[in-house]
């Protein structure tokens, strides 16, 4: 299954802070991808290698989280977050087309993409 992602520039209209702090900004573009093609990439993601029910550190305490979680990036050794580390794990073609677009759009420079499902 082939995505390409080519979007419109109309996400923009509907752009949303979800959070905005002085050094930082949440956005969230819910139009940024067709549904079409948020259904196939969603579908693309499922079949990722993703660790299940991972271990985290809460208030000092272990716990589980219910989802599953995987860090994917051709640059980082990983992905640190509540006393963890995801290893990464090398960019499908799917998500570096993504990963590209959205640098290329947006003027980031992300070197990876943390996915949980």
């Amino acid at each position: 299954m082939k995505i390409e992602f080519t979007t419109k520039k109309s996400y923009i209209s509907n752009m949303q802070t979800i959070i905005k702090t002085a050094t930082s900004s949440l956005k969230m573009m819910p139009d940024y991808l067709s549904e079409k093609k948020r259904d196939r990439l969603f579908q693309k993601c499922l079949e990722l290698d993703l660790v299940k029910n991972p271990k985290i550190k809460l208030y000092g305490k272990e716990a589980t989280m219910h989802r599953s979680v995987g860090f994917f990036s051709d640059e980082s050794e990983g992905y640190k977050y509540s006393g963890q580390l995801a290893v990464s794990q090398p960019l499908p073609d799917f998500l570096t087309k993504l990963l590209a677009k959205v640098n290329e759009e947006f003027g980031t420079d992300f070197n990876g993409i943390l996915v949980k499902l």
